[in-house]
């Protein structure tokens, strides 16, 4: 499954550090970071299954089946696109965003069934 984790560089930390917790608790995944410039390049490059993200605004993400968009103010929720619908959530932590990758991993092989 594929990864795109976008923060820009003033929170390159937190970008690298989801991106390694990531890769090291789903090693089956392929994780890329990216700054938000080079957005669209990479997501054309590599059709992540999830984007985990900061600042892309809704209409970048669109054609992502399933995204994040963190909040970097613990005053404003973290905004979720999965299956169709978009949510809202307080402050995610990593097993959040764990069982997050494990939904969308299930959601594609359930579709790649369907065929």
């Amino acid at each position: 499954m594929q990864v795109l984790v976008v923060f820009d560089d003033d929170y390159r930390s937190y970008r690298e550090a989801i991106a390694v917790a990531i890769q090291a608790l789903r090693p089956e995944a392929r994780v890329t970071v990216a700054e938000p410039s080079r957005f669209e390049k990479e997501a054309v490059l590599m059709a992540p299954d999830l984007v985990i993200c900061d600042g892309l605004d809704a209409g970048d993400l669109a054609s992502t089946a399933a995204w994040i968009q963190l909040s970097n103010d613990s005053e404003r929720p973290a905004r979720l696109f999965l299956d169709g619908r978009l949510t809202e959530t307080s402050n995610p932590t990593i097993e959040d965003l764990l069982s997050l990758f494990d939904t969308v991993e299930r959601l594609n092989r359930s579709r790649t069934a369907r065929g």
